[in-house]
């Protein structure tokens, strides 16, 4: 029971929001057929969906990804038909999914730049890109009643809180839909939810046109909002980042493989990619995927698998899907404001927010995003000047304060062959550095020495002059951080490992003893050691106390 409660949670969640949130573009724009629009949607995600399922490959994963329409695409798919056409948005998405996928493939390189107080300040920002968004749906329909709308998003609002807030904790995930459905009720009190839709609407069946994309190409159009959807790409990338740390932890998994999120971010990617092709808004992950394998405690091959069906079954029944689009518009603003205010408030506790309050590297580019944003409303409307809007600008300037915070710090590096003979090399390199505390250097430089004996230790491959490691050493006042990077091994993570030591077995095995000397020393050394594998390199990040 815990299993079905769980898989008819996600499936009712996931398919409410493919099929709501590609609706908003298409209506907002008058733009192409929704009911085409619509199955493309559940088809894409469902594609994708069940690509997590796999277990060999390079799409594989353990964990359950569920992908839904984006809700931070909106605003620059509307831009998309309004300066294009349809054409120009499939060109635009296909894009965005080019560019995470090649972002996901270097999030090594990123990594310094994407932590969590630039991934929540990307999302913060995103929101922000649909406050006007959200202006327009808010109308509501001719001929209501004054109160009519008002109401029902009251309504909807409070339905919504009150069960996640105080409801039972069977309860809190069906806050969303619940609150919706109340919403609607109430509008059909009103007389403004729209009935003849679901009369109208056929059982079974599929549109008959609007299959292929037409409506134009604009290269202009496509020049011009090329830098905001890669600005968005970003934006998918930390948050599918995010994903796939929390089904990961859902999974069970003590120590995180970063060689899933990129895989997570690939996955994602190509389902952009693939609702380009099919003339759609980009995808992003569901968090209601691993909170459902942690509820239910079921296997995640069969939850996803039941969700795809779901996506399935839904696509070819039209009625079902008019169910949904007969919401009010201004009801699907307070669903979506609530599902977005969740996920800030999961970004909060791991960022500096939660833990010193907002950063001033944060202000500058939030006030950037507003002062764009409000230009655009009452300078710029009508213009070509509103594809610089308040996500891009802010992100742009979120960027170049990254760049020069990493720019200014005190980076200390040198690259040597990864080899025992280079010990000799880096000691030298260390005691170069500007420290005052010769007791920090010997520190630094034990770390170092037994940092590059556990990663020749745990390569695979024969000695090669060609492959190297790079040392990079941060100054951070009372700390010193030591990174190092090498070509990947393939070998157990170390903090795995660092765990697998603590246990009283180990202790009884010579073989460990002699195997993992290097390994202990260097836990013993450092202040904290973690260990960061990526498809194309590994991390070792140690922290030494300088005091």
């Amino acid at each position: 029971m815990r299993a079905l409660g769980a898989i008819a949670q996600v499936s009712l969640q996931s398919a409410v929001r493919v099929i709501l949130l590609p609706l908003v573009v298409v209506e907002l724009v008058g733009g192409p057929n929704a009911s085409r629009v619509i199955v493309a949607s559940l088809v894409v995600c469902a594609v994708v969906t069940a690509a997590s399922l796999l277990r060999a490959g390079p799409l594989r994963s353990e964990s359950l990804y569920v992908a839904i329409a984006d809700p931070m695409s909106i605003p620059f798919c509307i831009l998309a038909l309004e300066f294009g056409g349809v054409v120009t948005l499939a060109v635009l998405v296909a894009a965005s999914g080019v560019f995470q996928i090649a972002a996901g493939l270097r999030l090594a390189r990123l990594r310094a730049i994407i932590n969590p107080d630039f991934s929540i300040t990307l999302v913060l920002l995103a929101c922000m890109s649909l406050v006007p968004v959200f202006a327009r749906v808010i109308e509501g329909p001719e001929g209501a009643r004054p109160a009519a709308v008002p109401v029902c998003m009251a309504l909807t609002a409070a339905a919504i809180y009150t069960m996640n807030r105080f409801g039972p904790s069977a309860l809190q995930p069906w806050a969303p839909p619940l609150g919706l459905a109340a919403g609607a009720a109430a509008a059909a009190a009103y007389g403004i939810y729209e009935t003849h839709l679901i009369a109208d609407a056929a059982w079974i069946g599929l549109p008959t046109s609007g299959w292929v994309l037409t409506g134009g190409f604009d290269a202009a159009a496509v020049a011009l909002l090329l830098p905001s959807f890669a600005i968005l790409a970003l934006v998918q990338v930390t948050r599918a980042n995010t994903s796939s740390l929390l089904a990961q932890f859902v999974s069970g998994r003590s120590v995180l493989d970063f060689r899933e999120v990129q895989r997570a971010n690939t996955r994602i990617g190509a389902g952009s990619v693939l609702a380009g092709i099919g003339g759609t808004i980009p995808l992003g992950y569901s968090p209601a995927g691993p909170v459902a394998v942690r509820q239910s405690g079921s296997d995640p091959r069969r939850i996803g698998a039941s969700i795809v069906t779901v996506f399935i079954a839904v696509a070819m029944c039209p009625k079902l899907q008019a169910v949904v689009m007969a919401v009010p518009r201004a009801l699907v603003v307070v669903y979506i404001a609530f599902v977005l205010f969740l996920l800030v408030r999961k970004l909060i506790p791991v960022s500096s927010i939660g833990q010193r309050g907002m950063p001033s590297s944060m202000w500058a580019p939030i006030a950037t995003a507003v002062v764009f944003e409000v230009a655009a409303t009452v300078l710029w409307d009508g213009t070509s000047f509103r594809a610089v809007n308040g996500l891009t600008a802010g992100s742009i300037v979120l960027v170049a304060l990254s760049v020069l915070r990493l720019r200014r710090a005190s980076r200390h590096r040198i690259d040597v062959p990864l080899a025992s003979f280079s010990a000799e090399e880096i000691a030298e390199f260390v005691s170069s550095l500007p420290l005052d505390r010769e007791d920090a250097k010997h520190r630094l430089a034990a770390v170092s020495e037994e940092a590059l004996m556990v990663l020749i230790q745990s390569d695979v491959y024969s000695y090669d002059a060609n492959r190297q490691m790079r040392l990079t050493v941060t100054l951070h006042g009372a700390t010193i951080e030591a990174e190092f990077v090498a070509a990947p091994s393939g070998a157990q993570n170390l903090q795995e490992r660092i765990m697998l030591l603590s246990e009283p077995e180990a202790s009884d095995l010579e073989v460990v003893i002699e195997r993992d000397a290097a390994l202990r020393l260097l836990n013993h050394y450092a202040t904290s050691v973690t260990h960061r594998q990526y498809q194309d390199v590994e991390v070792i990040t140690a922290v030494v106390d300088s005091g």
